[in-house]
């Protein structure tokens, strides 16, 4: 349709979507199927229906970045004895399960009908269940349940507790 003319011939309404979309880039300068997969990025950016889709798959990658800074903080680390080497294999093993896992959900999109926060959510308001019905460690449960890691369970309940505020700032 338009993806084989110049920029000059373009409508103006299309002119001004253009240069919005495609602010460093010449139309000209692009063959048609590049300028079809230009417009298609824009569009699929723009579009309000994906939002929710872009905010999980950044949530997501934005946890494994912090587990891979996480897992380098812990290799730096010097073991100094047999109790400690073994401490840290094993944090690092679990570090290695939860990337896998929060992998695995990102490369599956079609699957996942809920955010992070929202099956977090979900998952303490199931743990509160379980604890109400006398299991009062129900880790092993709820990672069977949401089909991720214990060590994705225990960080998602410590994550949700609040965080002690830190004494300092401007007294007045």
């Amino acid at each position: 349709m338009y993806w084989s003319i110049r920029f000059e011939e373009l409508p103006d309404d299309l002119r001004d979507d253009v240069q919005r979309a495609l602010p460093l880039v010449s139309w000209n300068e692009l063959a048609g199927n590049s300028r079809k997969a230009q417009i298609a990025i824009y569009d699929y950016e723009k579009n309000p229906a994906n939002l929710a889709a872009r905010e999980l798959d950044f949530s997501l990658y934005a946890r494994i970045s912090g587990l891979k800074s996480e897992r380098r903080e812990l290799e730096i680390m010097r073991a100094t004895s047999p109790l400690q080497l073994e401490s840290q294999k094993r944090q690092l093993a679990e570090i290695d399960a939860q990337i896998a896992a929060i992998e695995a959900e990102r490369s599956a999109p079609a699957k996942r009908t809920e955010t992070p926060k929202q099956r977090d959510t979900r998952l303490l308001k199931r743990r509160k269940e379980l604890r109400a019905a006398g299991i009062n460690n129900p880790t092993q449960t709820l990672a069977n349940e949401f089909e991720i890691s214990e060590g994705l369970v225990r960080r998602i309940v410590r994550e949700s507790k609040p965080k002690p505020k830190k004494p300092g700032g401007i007294l007045r």
